[in-house]
This record gives C-alpha cells, sequence and structure tokens, in this order.
C-alpha cells in the first residue's frame, strides 16, 4: 500500500492535516472518456436491474461478511466505541445491532474468514488508536449464534492487511500484510491456524516471501493457492510448501486496487481493473485457466469504466457483478454504474447506476435472497450509507423456492432438496457467503451442484466430492430455474462429518387441521431435524420431542398433502396426506381487520354489489355480468364475477369514503380472460383519482383516471396466464408499490398527487365507457392506508388457504 492510501485510509483518525496532506499526493487525473455515472443504458429492470434507495446501515462498512444466519456483519476502526465499530445488519428488519469491541482492540484492516463451523476468524489488523500503520498479531473469532467476539491465539508476527485462505483441512492459512508501513517492513511467514487445537503455528521457512497488503490468493480445484495481483502468477504447493512461478499476465500486475475472482469450476479465474499506468482506472480483463499443466491467462471484454477498488461479486447464475470503484485515486472519480460479465461471452454489460460513491473501503456482498448490498466508502456524506442492488434476475418472473433442505452434508453425499418447481430447475449452486474489504473477497467460490429431480418436488443432490472442491464451512444454497432466477437460499454447512442415518416419518396426528393446528410427527432418526413441510410449505413453528417425535404447527398456505421431515441425513415423505381444512371466513376475517372503507366480494347470484364494510352503498351489475363464478380463495365457497371484456361491469355511486387521495391501498383478486394485449382497467372513479388496471403490455398499472395521464406505477412482470393472481396498489405520498402474489414487482414509481370527484367506482371498466375488463374479479376491497408488505402477504397467504 502506498503512503498516500495509507494516508487517506485513516483520515478520520489522523486528523486534517494529514488528511489534506493525503489528498494532494494521491490526487490522481479521471480516466478518460465519458462520465461513467452518466452513461446511457435501457431502464427495463429485467435489462439493467435496479438500485434501492440508499439507507443509514449504523456503521462504515470497510469490511463486510454474510454471516451463517443471514445477517450482515459490517465493521471500521474504532470511531465511536472502546474498540472498532462493528454492525449487524438484519436483511429481513433493516434493523442494525451494536456489536462493537468492547475492549482495546482495532480490527480494521484485519484478514477475516469462516471456519468449518460457521464461526469467523479474524486475523491481524491495526494497532489500538497507537502509531499509524502498526500491524497487530492478534486474532479473534466471531461467533453469529451469541454475536460475540472472543480472542484467539498470537500470530508470529504483526500483520496488517493480512489476507485468509482456508483449506480442505479446515486449518486457514494466513498470508502477507504489514508490520509497520512507514518503514515498509513486510510479514513474510505464512501462519497456520489450527481450529481444532486453537492454535497457530508458523509453516516452514519454504513459504516465506514478502507478500505486501492483501494478496489475492484463492484456492484452486487442483489444491494449489495462486496469487494473482502480480504480473506473473506464483502458485503455491500446499503439500510442500513452496512457490513457483506459474502463468504470465497480460496486462502486467493490478496490485490491491485490482479485482480476482475464482470463478464457478474453481480452475479458472477473472482479473480486472486496477490501475492502468497513467493514473487512471484500467478497463482491461483476462481470464486464467489453470486446470491443466500449463497455466495461461488470455484477454477478454473490457469494462465500459476503467475501475480501481471495485468489488467483483459471484452471482447464482455464475455470472459476475462489478460494482463501484473508481476512476482514479483513492476516494475521487466514483464509478457508480455497476457492470455484469458473463463467462459464456466473456463479455461486460452496463448495469443499473447507484447513487453514492463506493470507491476506497467499500464492499459489495451477495445476500441469501440473490440481491447484492453495497456499502463503505469511509470519505464524504455516505459514509453510512448502504444500497441493495437487484440483478436483472429478479425481474425475470417467479422465483423458484426452497421447502426443505439439510443444515449440514458431508462430502460425496446424496442429499433431497424439497421444491414445488423441481422440474423447472437448470441449477443447484453452493456459494460460499462473502467475506470482503479492500476490493478482496476472501474465499469467494461458487460450486454447481449434479442433480436429479426424484419426483415433482424434490431433488436428488450429490454434495461436493471434497474440501478441495468446497473447503468446509457455511454456503449459501440455491435453486437456478430456467429462466435463470435463483431461489432464496438457506445456508447450508458442507463438512468431513459422517452422514447421519435417513428420517423415516410412520404417522401422524390429528389426521387433518386448519392452519395454526399443532400436528405431532411419528417416526425414526429425527435428531437434529432442521425442517417440517405440509405439501411444500415450511413450517414455521417446530419442535423436536425425541429421535422419534417432532410436533410442527400448520402453516399458513399450507395445503393438503404430504407431510415431509428433514434431517442431515436426508428427507423422508409420509406415505399419506394430511388434510388441511379451511378457516371459515378466514380472508375475509384478514380484509376487514385492516379497517377497509369498501370492500366488495363479488359473491352475489342476484340483487346488488353489497359493500361488506356497509360503508358505501350497494353496486349494480350491469351489461351482462356471469355472476356466481368459482372464487380466487382456497378452502372456502364464496363466488366472484366474470367480465366479458365488452360491456360488463360493477357500478358503485360516489362516497366520500373512496375519495382516498394520496394515501389508500386497492386489492383484489383476478384471473384474466381471452381477450389480452388492451387497455382493461379493474378499479376506476374517473379524472384525478388512482386507477389501478392492465395496460396493452399486460402488466399491472397504477394510473391517474384521466385522458393522456402518465403512469404512477407499474409492475416489472406482465400477468397473461389464466390463474388467480392476487394484486394490491399501495399510495403513501411519494411511496408507490405494486404487489403480485404477495411480492412486490413494482418496476418504477412516478409520484403523482391525486384528488377527488363526484364520479361512481367502476370495477371493471373505465368510467368513461371504455377499457373493460375480460377477467373474473373477486375480493375488491379499498383502504384509507398503505397496506405493509407483511400484511399484503398476509393476505395473499390467508387466500391461498
Amino acid at each position: 500500500m502506498s503512503l498516500a492510501r495509507a494516508l487517506v485510509s485513516d483520515v478520520s483518525r489522523v486528523g486534517a492535516a494529514i488528511a489534506v496532506a493525503a489528498a494532494l499526493i494521491a490526487f490522481a487525473l479521471p480516466s478518460s472518456g465519458a462520465d461513467p455515472a452518466t452513461a446511457q443504458s435501457p431502464t427495463d429492470p429485467a435489462v439493467i436491474g435496479s438500485w434501492g434507495a440508499p439507507f443509514d446501515i449504523g456503521v462504515k462498512g470497510i469490511h463486510s461478511v454474510v454471516l451463517p444466519n443471514g445477517r450482515v456483519l459490517l465493521f471500521s476502526y474504532p470511531y465511536r466505541a472502546v474498540g472498532s465499530d462493528a454492525y449487524v445488519w438484519n436483511p429481513a428488519t433493516g434493523a442494525s445491532t451494536n456489536v462493537s469491541l468492547s475492549w482495546n482492540r482495532d480490527i480494521f484492516c484485519a484478514g477475516h474468514s469462516f471456519l468449518a463451523d460457521g464461526r469467523l476468524l479474524l486475523t491481524g489488523g491495526h494497532v489500538h488508536r497507537g502509531a499509524f500503520g502498526l500491524g497487530v498479531k492478534n486474532t479473534d473469532i466471531y461467533d453469529p449464534a451469541g454475536g460475540t467476539f472472543t480472542s484467539g491465539p498470537l500470530l508470529g508476527e504483526e500483520r496488517w492487511y493480512p489476507t485468509n485462505v482456508t483449506l480442505p483441512s479446515g486449518r486457514v492459512l494466513v498470508f502477507g500484510g504489514f508490520k509497520d508501513v512507514d518503514n515498509s517492513q513486510k510479514a513474510t511467514t505464512v501462519d497456520s491456524y489450527d481450529p481444532a487445537s486453537n492454535t497457530v503455528t508458523a509453516l516452514p521457512a519454504t513459504a516465506n516471501k514478502g507478500y505486501g497488503n492483501y494478496p489475492k490468493l484463492h484456492l484452486l480445484a487442483n489444491g494449489k493457492i495462486a496469487w494473482t495481483n502480480l504480473a506473473r502468477t506464483q502458485l503455491f504447493n500446499t503439500s510442500t510448501n513452496t512457490w513457483a512461478a506459474s502463468a504470465l499476465t497480460n496486462f502486467a500486475g493490478r496490485g490491491e486496487s485490482g479485482s480476482s475472482i475464482l470463478l464457478p469450476g474453481s480452475n479458472k479465474l477473472l482479473i480486472f481493473g486496477g490501475p492502468n499506468g497513467s493514473g487512471g482506472g484500467s478497463a482491461t480483463a483476462e481470464i486464467g485457466n489453470f486446470s491443466g499443466t500449463s497455466p495461461s491467462w488470455r484477454a477478454v471484454g473490457s469494462l465500459n469504466s476503467g475501475r480501481v477498488w471495485a468489488n467483483g461479486v459471484l452471482l447464482p447464475d455464475g455470472k459476475v457483478l462489478a460494482v463501484g470503484g473508481g476512476g482514479g485515486g483513492t476516494y475521487t472519480n466514483p464509478v457508480k454504474q455497476a457492470e455484469l460479465f458473463d463467462p459464456q461471452t466473456e463479455t461486460w454489460t452496463q448495469m443499473a447506476t447507484q447513487q453514492g460513491p463506493r470507491v476506497y473501503h467499500s464492499t459489495a456482498v451477495l445476500l441469501p435472497d440473490g440481491r447484492v448490498l453495497s456499502a463503505g466508502h469511509d470519505n464524504g456524506t455516505q459514509q453510512t450509507m448502504a444500497e441493495i442492488y437487484s440483478p436483472p434476475y429478479l425481474f425475470q418472473g417467479a422465483r423458484p423456492t426452497i421447502s426443505s433442505a439439510p443444515s449440514t452434508v458431508a462430502y460425496g453425499a446424496q442429499f433431497n432438496v424439497s421444491t414445488p418447481e423441481a422440474s423447472s430447475i437448470d441449477r443447484v449452486v453452493l456459494i460460499r457467503p462473502s467475506s470482503t474489504t479492500h476490493s478482496l473477497h476472501q474465499d469467494q467460490r461458487s460450486v454447481e451442484l449434479s442433480f436429479t429431480a426424484t419426483s415433482g418436488n424434490d431433488l436428488s443432490v450429490t454434495a461436493p466430492a471434497n474440501g478441495t472442491t468446497a473447503p468446509p464451512g457455511p454456503y449459501m444454497l440455491f435453486l437456478v430455474n430456467s429462466n435463470g432466477v435463483p431461489s432464496v437460499a438457506p445456508f447450508v454447512t458442507v463438512n468431513n462429518a459422517p452422514t447421519p442415518p435417513a428420517p423415516t416419518v410412520t404417522g401422524f396426528s390429528p389426521e387433518s387441521g386448519s392452519v395454526g393446528s399443532v400436528v405431532e410427527i411419528s417416526g425414526t432418526n429425527f435428531t437434529g431435524a432442521s425442517g417440517v413441510t405440509f405439501n411444500n410449505v415450511a413450517a414455521t413453528q417446530l419442535n423436536v420431542s425425541s429421535s422419534t417425535s417432532i410436533t410442527a404447527t400448520v402453516p399458513s398456505g399450507a395445503t393438503t398433502g404430504p407431510i415431509r421431515v428433514t434431517t442431515a441425513g436426508g428427507t423422508a415423505t409420509s406415505s399419506t396426506d394430511f388434510t388441511v381444512t379451511a378457516v371459515p371466513n378466514a380472508y375475509r376475517d384478514a380484509v376487514l381487520a385492516d379497517g377497509p372503507v369498501g370492500y366488495w366480494r363479488l359473491a352475489e347470484t342476484t340483487g346488488a354489489a353489497l359493500d361488506t364494510t356497509g360503508n358505501a352503498a350497494g353496486g349494480s351489475y350491469l351489461g351482462g355480468v356471469t355472476r356466481g363464478v368459482p372464487g380466487a380463495l382456497a378452502g372456502d365457497s364464496n363466488l366472484a364475477a366474470r367480465f366479458d371484456g365488452t360491456d360488463d361491469y360493477v357500478s358503485v355511486p360516489d362516497n366520500n369514503a373512496l375519495d382516498r387521495g394520496d394515501v389508500f391501498s386497492y386489492e383484489l383478486w383476478v384471473k384474466r380472460g381471452s381477450v389480452q394485449g388492451t387497455t382493461q382497467r379493474l378499479l376506476h372513479k374517473g379524472a384525478g383519482v388512482a386507477s389501478l388496471g392492465f395496460g396493452q403490455n399486460n402488466k399491472l398499472v397504477l394510473v391517474p383516471g384521466g385522458t393522456g395521464a402518465t403512469n404512477i406505477a407499474s409492475s416489472t412482470t406482465a400477468i397473461t396466464d389464466q390463474l388467480w393472481h392476487h394484486v394490491v396498489a399501495t399510495k403513501n405520498g411519494a411511496e408507490v408499490h405494486v404487489y403480485v402474489d404477495g411480492v412486490d414487482r413494482t418496476a418504477a414509481a412516478t409520484n403523482t398527487t391525486l384528488t377527488s370527484n363526484a364520479t361512481a367506482l367502476n370495477i371493471g371498466r373505465a368510467s368513461t365507457a371504455s377499457a373493460y375488463s375480460s377477467a373474473d374479479i373477486d375480493e375488491v376491497a379499498i383502504y384509507p392506508t398503505a397496506l405493509t408488505p407483511a400484511r399484503v402477504l398476509a393476505h395473499y397467504q390467508v387466500g391461498r388457504g
């Protein structure tokens, strides 16, 4: 690390005088060409993805680690605490919990990687509030289960900016770092941490080298460790503890500011970016093939923007996302537009643009739901801010779901994954959770697994063969369907432990029950059970009473079908079905509990369309609406109405309660008819009031009533099948959302101030006697508030039984 970068990296601690000096020394000219932050690209998130708005995550995310519980540990230097500032962010709730170190310990610029049991090993760091640039021998272990740091054994020498590499045995090698930056004293030895004995020993002197800051190191499929940010790649033989020179790169060494990614298969490496030799960032990229006896590097497509300090994130579909970085300098010339590398075409494509700068001291990590968290950059006004990127694959239709999977698998073992979409799965992928800092993703790897579909709901998957392919520890398990859409990943620990005996299900009691009922399941080998499903819907509450008995609660959304129990030994399926009985009027009660101002169930076979709330007058069925057709709700005999797309509609007299202005929710169930590709209104109340319907592209649109009005919001996906779908649109001032089947599918939103009028509410057409709907419509509700995502999902789940 240059003195300039060292100074700038510690601006917050060394004062304004050093900050000014560092800024002068580190200043670099911007790269040539157009400003990458304003480069033009398509706007469809199905093409370029989408960034969410910046939010305060509570800490400078200089280090980011995805934990095996799905949360993210972010930390920096001591700033507001005795030791280093550290927070755990929960993606499910958005909350950040302070876990800062309470003793004199600075883990800023430490190495970090996962142990086989899912704990995080931190090595080295900076002397606590001492002279700048001095490394330390300390190690620490962070336990995600308890949220605590514990001091570990001392390293053999001081290290600031070391790199951890986990071996197939579970031991961790610690390379590089500086003992004293100002005096250029590098740590030259290699330390080996043994988690079994919690001890550190030094490798033989044959392993010694002057590694410097965060050497880019990767465990290859052949068991060797590749050092890739040099002009000539070096290979470390873990059996002999010796180094050997290997392939020469095409564009010289990329240094610490370049990016290095181990591609799926663990035989090939992608390197890109770094300095271009003229004060800017390089746009070049190359792939090294280390599968044979003659490794080599070759150039591939260049990035659209040169980058230093970018983050390269492996995605479940096998592509690599480049996030952030700068066109030159330390914190200057930020590149805000992400790029996506496709290993098949070996080209880069520009993606959506984030708002905040993410250059030096920035991080980006893959979340278990397939999104990417971008944080860090400890300079300027967004130091504790973060953003979340949704890749294009999240806008390609419904994602597959995992009903059950084991929590632990042994090398080479067969294990079962249950999914209702078994027939559409193209890939099963393990991705080691990200452990990232300074453009270095320690131990990042993607392992594709072989599998077969054994039924419509089950996959038989083969675990990695050995620890060279997948070092022991936690992994995210993704299913990727034929559209390239990933599931939400559960965590699976891969290790050498023998596979326990397979479970069996011999019976259950009672044989039927409604959602919320407690069922006792009998069988064998239930110890350590990780999941129970009712017809592929996971029970959220279960208790393993003994190796032969489990109690589980019937979850919302469950339907009649078999019960499955998953352990590390496999998945057992009951020989008979558990019958899920309906809770009478459960959906109606859920709607009324949220206080609608109007609720038309459209179940009448004669007479008016009644408002269940009693707030509005009954509506009139006009034009020949077909009544009494089967309704949308599972386990509910309530009926629906069919609209022919020509002249059918329901007219509800004007009522002030129905003019909701800028805060409201519209909700209904719809099953489309044969007429599609035209503008069709589901709810409409004239000019100035929000209208919900379908556009000509078959996507849902929320639009002000009136001629030539611009859409307030639309959905990301079209609805063209003839199945029931739950549809909700909410508006709370400028915040607008469109939900389909309980999932937020908002493509884009434009704030429009809405008013009121004296026009009747029309269900199934526009108030101008146009845009008639060809559809079955059921359970129409209007609320005076914006339903929360949790309530929208709850309504959908109750509606599906």
